[in-house]
């Protein structure tokens, strides 16, 4: 098993009754466990910056015993 980094950006789109249209943007970082094979298992946490994303990545590949990717 390995850590590691991916961005996400989701788009939700709503209309309205006069058919007007609302776009919501949701960007983050996710903090990524991946199986033996590189595949994605499960988000484990999400970040709004890179830099707090970075040092949680080391911290908690630290103390699980996980290579990151």
């Amino acid at each position: 098993m390995k850590l590691g980094l991916k961005k996400s950006n989701r788009v939700y789109r709503a209309y309205s009754r006069s058919n007007r249209t609302l776009d919501i943007n949701s960007k983050d970082i996710r903090l990524i466990l991946y199986g033996a094979d590189n595949k994605q298992i499960m988000p484990i946490n999400k970040f709004d910056s890179l830099d707090i994303a970075k040092v949680e990545l080391k911290k908690s590949g630290n103390q699980l015993g996980l290579s990151l990717i």
